[in-house]
């Protein structure tokens, strides 16, 4: 029984050694995650009232700061990391795979404006009837993107296949830089319609639409390929790590898209807007410059693309 005892201690799991570890991390981290939910709770008022962009980052809540801290340690360290411990081509591979995660914060930045400033835009200056027959809320806008990401999706399947077949598929840069350019279209959509608001200084509902129209349009052409960019190009033991940064890029993004809603804040008297001309003037000032601005990223994106073809080593 002895003998018998003493094997068995001997192949004991090794993971079964470190349980206690474990377990004690776990505990440890419970206090640590209510501190971290308190301090976003009690930074929210903060940061919102902050002037500026620097001012919105040095207020955010010490999960803000970390997101951004990680996310530049990740994008500076990671290139470096592959240059001295990959060949050159993985070296080139990671620094693409890298280049175009900090673009997809560009992205996303603009593209979630759909949940704060766009939402505020049509409770306050879209004339959200259908027809006549019925009138929208602002809240239900968010309906057009789902609506035009499951009525596009297929056909854009079939057209990236067909450019396949036929060697003419965009590389991903170009996508990327499509992307960017797409989004910034979409707010220019709202500025013209702006040209026809009626005299209660309300758009049509249609050119929203147009705009969640280019904008899932823009999606399809970045984010069914961001995944599939990150596990052909990064390195094979840090694929689930590269992942964890593209998903990290998004949550950076929903943190700088707050600073850009806030350029777009109307004063309101007891949450209701008394001055509809002003508020379509700032809304619009606000589109039109981070419609420039994501255009701009786009064709710079697009101007880099032949270099970051050639360092994706024909990765599609």
């Amino acid at each position: 029984m002895a003998a018998g005892w003493r094997a068995t201690a001997i192949h004991r799991p090794a993971w079964a050694n470190q349980t206690p570890v474990v377990l004690l991390g776990a505990l440890l981290a419970v206090p640590v995650v209510v501190w971290m939910f308190h301090n976003v709770i009690g930074n929210a008022a903060a940061a919102a009232a902050a002037p500026g962009f620097i001012g919105y980052l040095t207020t955010l809540p010490f999960l803000g700061k970390a997101l951004v801290a990680t996310f530049l340690l990740a994008v500076i360290g990671i290139p470096i990391w592959s240059w001295r411990t990959g060949t050159r081509a993985e070296g080139q591979m990671m620094t693409a795979a890298t280049v175009l995660v900090v673009f997809n914060v560009a992205f996303w930045t603009l593209f979630e404006q759909a949940g704060s400033s766009l939402t505020l835009f049509a409770e306050r200056n879209t004339d959200l009837s259908i027809f006549g027959w019925f009138t929208l809320s602002a809240a239900q806008t968010q309906f057009f993107n789902a609506f035009f990401i499951i009525l596009l999706a297929p056909l854009m399947s079939i057209v990236w296949t067909a450019m396949a077949r036929r060697g003419i598929e965009p590389p991903l840069a170009i996508k990327f830089g499509i992307a960017l350019i797409g989004v910034g279209a979409g707010f220019f959509a709202l500025v013209l319609g702006a040209r026809y608001a009626g005299a209660d200084f309300r758009v049509s509902v249609w050119w929203l639409v147009l705009l969640y129209f280019i904008h899932s349009v823009a999606e399809l052409c970045i984010s069914p390929v961001g995944l599939s960019m990150i596990t052909k190009l990064s390195i094979a033991r840090v694929v689930g790590m590269m992942m964890g940064v593209w998903f990290l890029s998004m949550s950076v993004a929903q943190y700088v898209a707050g600073s850009v809603a806030q350029l777009a804040s109307v004063e309101t008297v007891g949450g209701q807007v008394t001055n509809f001309k002003l508020a379509l003037g700032i809304y619009l000032a606000v589109f039109s410059n981070i419609g420039i601005a994501a255009m701009v990223i786009g064709l710079v994106l697009l101007l880099l693309s032949p270099l970051i073809r050639r360092w994706t080593h024909g990765v599609t």
